[in-house]
């Protein structure tokens, strides 16, 4: 056909984190020359992965090549950008240059503080009441007298003044399983927080949990951006 052009005439743009590509990307996890996008035509381009390490991705699937259009998300090892993006990097369209550094995750991992905070707040709470719930334990199995602060704390747990007199005059063997179901319901509104926490504290780029555990956000934001994937957390 007329229109049909050589392979080797159609203009490829060459992706990875050495300086020679046409987009460099500075990643870790991405390859020194990951991917290369071949412009078959007005928005119909080929990808294809350079035997990559960590892999070449369109839309969440993992390719070899494929074919593809601007609109198409592309994910570079860890790194997700749109196929537009990438092309008006390199100049093979025109349109605004993505205003926002890929490499920049400040947002993301300011937000993280916020939770981080939260888990605190709650992880004190359960603390107070794994405590009380010790001492109210120790004092019923021997049999000693209630204090007034521990009669304050069961009034907390069981549900008012009333409750607790209705229990004690049944005996100290109704108060004991009542503390254990009461303690056993905050346990688990307060696991919600604490399972919230796992699922999120991870870096915002890569996921990686590995290295953010056992880190307050405080010593993570003095390091400054992932070890793994090289996303900034503070500037």
């Amino acid at each position: 056909m007329k229109n049909e052009q050589p392979l080797l005439e159609l203009e490829r743009i060459k992706i990875g984190r050495h300086e020679e590509n046409d987009v460099v990307l500075s990643p870790t996890d991405i390859g020194r020359f990951h991917a290369v996008i071949t412009v078959c035509g007005p928005n119909n381009y080929l990808i294809q992965d350079l035997e990559s390490k960590h892999g070449t991705f369109v839309n969440e699937g993992r390719i070899r090549s494929k074919l593809i259009c601007a609109e198409d998300e592309i994910r570079l090892a860890s790194h997700t950008v749109l196929a537009k993006d990438l092309l008006i990097i390199a100049k093979v369209i025109e349109g605004e240059k993505p205003k926002r550094d890929p490499d920049d995750f400040t947002e993301e991992f300011a937000i993280m503080n916020e939770f981080y905070e939260q888990y605190l707040i709650f992880k004190a709470e359960e603390i107070n009441i794994q405590n009380a719930i010790k001492k109210m334990n120790d004092n019923l199995r021997l049999g000693g007298a209630l204090s007034a602060p521990t009669l304050a704390a069961l009034t907390l747990l069981l549900g008012g003044a009333p409750a607790v007199a209705a229990m004690s005059a049944c005996g100290l063997g109704m108060l004991i399983p009542a503390i254990g179901s009461r303690f056993l319901g905050e346990n688990e509104k307060l696991s919600q927080p604490r399972l919230h926490f796992a699922n999120n504290w991870k870096c915002p780029r890569c996921g990686d949990k590995t290295m953010l555990l056992g880190k307050s956000w405080q010593v993570l934001a003095k390091q400054k951006k992932c070890t793994r994937c090289n996303a900034v957390w503070v500037k």
